[in-house]
C-alpha cells in the first residue's frame, strides 16, 4: 500500500470514530432580504452581522405597548387573576402615616404608605389613587378623620373614580374637634381607572386629615 493511500485511509478512520477537530466559526451574512449562515467568512456583496444588528425594534402591538426591544404591558392585556404571579387577586390598603393640613378647605388625599399591594394598584408616583389591573368588579373601602374642626362645622369624603362620578359619600355636621368618615361601595371598573377620595370641610382654623382612621382598600371580586 503505497503513503498516499495509507494517509488517506488513516484521515477517513479519524473521521469515523470521532477524531475531535476545531469547530469552524459561523457567521451570520444578509444579503438583500436573506440571511445566510457561512462559516469563517461571508461571501462577496453580503453584509456580517453582529450582535447589534439582530436587536429587534420598532412599535409592539397585540398584549404589549411601547416600542422593542423594551415594551411593556398593554392597558387590559390581563383579563383574569390567572396572569398574575400565583393566580393572586388584586388587592391593595394604603394609608396616612401624618396630619396633612387641609388648605382652602378642599384636599385630595395623597397617601403616604403602602401596607401592602398584590398586583401593583398604588404606585407611589400618583399616590392619590388605586388603579385596577385588570377589568372586573371591585369593592372600595375609605375612613378618614377631620381633625381640629371648629365649633358647628362640617367635613365630607368623596369617593369617586378619576374623571368619573362621584360613587360614595359620608358627611359630618355640627362637629367640634374631630370628625370621622367612611364610605365603601362596589365598582366596575376597566382596566387603567382609578379611585380617589377628596375631603372637604368648612371649617375655620386649621382643620387636618388625621391618621386614624386614614386609609383607602381596594380588591377585585370578579369578572363583571
Amino acid at each position: 500500500m503505497g503513503r498516499g493511500l495509507r494517509a488517506s485511509c488513516a484521515v477517513a478512520v479519524g473521521l469515523v470514530v470521532g477524531v475531535e477537530t476545531a469547530p469552524a466559526a459561523i457567521v451570520i451574512c444578509k444579503r438583500r432580504n436573506a440571511i445566510h449562515l457561512r462559516q469563517d467568512a461571508c461571501k462577496a456583496k453580503e453584509q456580517r452581522l453582529d450582535a447589534a444588528d439582530l436587536v429587534l425594534g420598532g412599535p409592539a402591538g397585540g398584549a404589549l405597548t411601547g416600542s422593542y426591544p423594551d415594551p411593556a404591558l398593554a392597558d387590559g392585556a390581563i383579563t383574569s387573576p390567572g396572569g398574575f404571579a400565583a393566580g393572586v387577586i388584586p388587592a391593595a390598603r394604603v394609608k396616612q402615616t401624618s396630619v396633612v393640613a387641609i388648605n382652602g378647605g378642599t384636599l385630595t388625599v395623597s397617601w403616604q404608605q403602602e401596607q401592602f399591594d398584590t398586583a401593583s394598584l398604588f404606585d407611589a408616583a400618583t399616590p392619590t389613587r388605586l388603579t385596577a389591573p385588570i377589568a372586573g368588579l371591585y369593592h372600595v373601602d375609605v375612613g378618614a378623620a377631620v381633625e381640629s374642626m371648629t365649633s358647628g362645622s362640617w367635613a365630607e369624603l368623596r369617593l369617586s373614580i378619576v374623571g368619573g362620578a362621584l360613587e360614595a359619600a359620608s358627611e359630618a355636621h355640627e362637629r367640634t374637634g374631630a370628625a370621622e368618615l367612611s364610605a365603601s361601595t362596589l365598582l366596575s371598573l376597566d382596566a387603567g381607572q382609578s379611585v380617589q377620595v377628596v375631603v372637604t370641610t368648612n371649617s375655620s382654623g386649621s382643620p387636618g386629615l388625621g391618621t386614624t382612621p386614614g386609609f383607602l382598600s381596594m380588591h377585585w371580586v370578579g369578572p363583571r
